[in-house]
Formats: structure tokens, sequence, C-alpha cells
């Protein structure tokens, strides 16, 4: 449902423009959606996440077909509340699988039920897991109750929340967004009375940090020229290897 219901937004909107193929492809996955939709109506859910990737799926129908039975249900669901503390952590603290799905579902009837609150949950918990991460891109799953626990994981399946998020707030999750954005690089002004940009000095060395677990980078110094000749490096002797002769204990063990 998640897939085809912007599948079937997307051709209906080629097929308004005349596209015959597209209306075909609006009314075979459209059917699809109606027909899935219908199916979940008061049928329940199995897991935590269950319930908002079921809702998610309802609220993209209904935007494809508004008399589809299925509000009452879906607010019945959401009138529990969202399974989600202060630190951000839904119920199953999933960190490599299953907050990206409630992430995504979230975002999903954000959109499609006009809940632009329930994108604060998603917040929450993006600024959880960017603390999470470990420097290989890996993520913490010992805190997990789901089959990812103590998994070595890279939580690619939640970049799509941490982009759409990205995108909503201009500069990320938890930041206001930004307005009257212009490229970087003040201008200045020369002596002709042209402007030419002046751009930041590229970032060529970073310094790991507690709040930014960086590699260090350091450039390798190229050596100094003397006279048009390169002044090499004094020469060492390669270091002596020697084999240490066993002990006299050691020996008698073998004897």
């Amino acid at each position: 449902m998640q897939l085809l219901a912007p599948v079937v937004e997307l051709a209906r909107r080629h097929a308004a423009a005349g596209n015959g193929r597209a209306a075909e492809i609006a009314d075979t996955l459209g059917e699809y959606v109606r027909t899935a939709a219908a199916g979940m109506v008061g049928r329940g859910f199995h897991t935590p996440n269950h319930r908002w990737v079921v809702c998610s799926a309802l609220a993209q129908a209904l935007t494809l077909f508004p008399d589809l039975p299925a509000r009452d249900y879906l607010d019945s669901i959401l009138a529990e509340g969202i399974d989600i503390n202060a630190d951000g952590e839904y119920t199953e603290r999933s960190t490599g699988i299953y907050n990206a799905v409630c992430n995504r579902s979230l975002r999903f009837m954000a959109d499609g039920l006009d809940r632009p609150d329930l994108l604060d949950h998603v917040r929450r918990n993006l600024d959880l897991m960017a603390h999470l991460f470990h420097h290989d891109g890996t993520v913490v799953t010992s805190i997990s109750n789901r089959q990812d626990r103590g998994q070595r994981v890279v939580p690619l399946s939640i970049a799509d929340s941490f982009y759409d998020l990205a995108r909503r707030d201009g500069m990320g999750c938890g930041r206001p967004a930004r307005t009257n954005w212009s490229p970087p690089g003040p201008t200045s002004s020369t002596g002709s009375g042209s402007s030419t940009p002046s751009w930041p000095t590229p970032v060529t060395a970073m310094t790991p940090s507690r709040a930014s677990p960086c590699r260090t980078i350091t450039a390798k110094s190229s050596p100094r020229r003397a006279s048009g000749a390169s002044a090499a490096a004094p020469s060492r002797p390669p270091p002596r290897r020697t084999t240490p002769s066993p002990s006299p204990s050691a020996t008698a063990r073998w004897r």
C-alpha cells in the first residue's frame, strides 16, 4: 500500500493530461488499493508497529478513495496515542528495523490525514537515532526488543525519514525552517564595482569529537624542493630482527 498508493496518485495526474496507459495503471492498481484497504478495516494488528502501518495504508487509501468506510476505524487507533516516550523511543525500540517503519508510517499519516503534529514524534525519534550511530554507520541495537537486538545493522531504511524531515524543516529535525535562503558564500565587491562570489575555504581536515564522530584526515605533505632538486629524507637502516632464544624452562617442557 505504501508503495502503490503514490503510483496510483501519479498515474491519475498523467491520466488527466490524456495519457491512456496511465489511466489503465490508475484503474488497475487503484482497484487493488481499494480492495486491500477494505480488508484492513476492523481486522486489528499483531505488533505495535503494525498499527501505524495499517493506519498509514488507510490514510493513503482515503486520499485516493474518500468514500472508503475506514476513517472511524483509523481514528479509533489514533485515539490510543502514539507509543513513544520522552526520549524518542517507540515501544519496540528497534533501531535497526522498526523505528524506520514507524517513522515512515507516521509521515504518510501526517500527509494523508492533514495531521502535521504526528511529525513531532518522528523528529523526536530521529534525534534519538542520531545519537546512536557508531563510526562505521552501524547503530546501537542492544536496546531493541525485536529480532535486531544485538545485531550489527546499518539502518539504511531510515534514511528516507532523515531526508524527508530535513526537506520539511529546511535544515533537519528539530530546527526552524530556513527562509530567504541564498547560495553559500557572500559576495564581495571589487574595486571595479563588480561583485564576485567569495566562497568559504574548503575544509581539508576534521578533528573527531564527541558530537561529531569523524575520522581525522591528515594531508600528506610533499617533500620540500631545494635548488631544483628534491631534498630526500635521510635513509635509516632497517631494524634488526632478532629471534629470542627459548628459555631453559621452556626447552625442558618439550623434551
